[in-house]
């Protein structure tokens, strides 16, 4: 990438962001909808830091469960964002 090129030009303007109280699913399906693998995390039009999709990912033990959804839902009711984050 150029040096003289500014960020402004390359930066999204859109920007995709999940608030404290939303769940982990909304989270996951806008990371995954969107193609991207992080997202802030907002509170009060601020942001209070930054989810990975390798957050949530570290939270699935699929192998554990012959129903994946099941783990997975169970987790992510059972967790907030800001515990994750």
């Amino acid at each position: 990438m150029k040096n003289s090129i500014p960020i402004s030009t390359i930066m999204t303007t859109n920007l995709v962001t999940v608030g404290v109280a939303d769940t982990l699913t909304t989270a996951e399906h806008l990371l995954k909808k969107n193609k991207i693998r992080h997202i802030p995390v907002v509170s009060n039009q601020e942001i209070v830091g930054m989810l990975s999709l390798s957050d949530i990912l570290r939270l699935s033990f699929a192998d554990v469960s012959d129903n994946e959804n099941t783990v997975d839902s169970f987790l992510y009711d059972f967790l907030s964002i800001p515990q994750v984050m």
